[in-house]
C-alpha cells in the first residue's frame, strides 16, 4: 500500500524502484548487524556473505519488482537482528510488519517465540525470586503473543467474506 501511495504522489517508475531498492538496503543492512556479532566473523566472511545475499538472482529480482519477498525478509532478518540484540519489543514490532505484508511470514513466528521464550529464560536465571524471574519470562511472551496475533486477526476480519484467514 505504501508503494500506491508513493507512485500515486510521484507517478514514476522509478519513484517505485527507490522504494523497493530501500527494502533491499534494509535486508543487507540487518544481515550485516545479524551476522557482525557471530564469533569469528572476520571481515572477508562478513563481505563474503553480504555479496552473495546481494548477488543472489531471486533477491535481485524480486527487489525490483513488485514481489512482496524482499520486503518481508527484510523485516524478518530485522525482527530476529533486533531480538538478537535483547529488544524482543522491536523485534515483535518488525515481525508484526512483515506479517501485515505477507501471510507466509507466519511460518517465522514458532522460531522467533522459541528464541524469545530461550533469550528470557536465559535473563531470568540470575533472578533470585521465583515470582520475579516467572515474570521476566511469562511476560514478554505473552505480549509477544498478543501483538503478534493482531495482525493475523485484522487479516482475519478482513478476509472473513471470502473465508478467512487460513495460517
Amino acid at each position: 500500500y505504501a508503494g500506491a501511495w508513493i507512485y500515486r504522489a510521484l507517478p514514476s517508475f522509478i519513484a517505485i524502484q527507490i522504494y523497493q531498492a530501500l527494502f533491499l538496503a534494509q535486508l543487507l543492512a540487518a544481515a550485516f548487524f545479524l551476522i557482525r556479532r557471530r564469533p569469528g566473523a572476520t571481515t572477508p566472511a562478513i563481505l563474503l556473505y553480504l555479496l552473495l545475499l546481494a548477488s543472489m538472482p531471486l533477491t535481485l529480482m524480486f527487489s525490483m519488482t513488485f514481489y512482496q519477498d524482499v520486503p518481508v525478509t527484510a523485516q524478518v532478518v530485522t525482527a530476529f537482528c533486533l531480538l538478537d540484540r535483547r529488544r524482543w519489543v522491536w523485534a515483535v514490532l518488525f515481525l508484526m510488519a512483515a506479517l501485515g505484508m505477507k501471510e507466509t511470514a507466519v511460518l517465522f513466528l514458532p522460531a522467533f517465540l522459541l528464541l524469545l521464550l530461550l533469550q528470557r529464560w536465559g535473563a531470568a536465571r540470575t533472578e533470585p525470586r521465583r515470582a520475579v524471574r516467572l515474570g521476566k519470562v511469562v511476560v514478554p511472551l505473552a505480549a509477544a503473543g498478543v501483538l503478534l496475533w493482531m495482525p493475523m486477526k485484522a487479516s482475519d476480519r478482513l478476509l472473513e467474506p471470502y473465508g478467512g484467514y487460513y495460517p
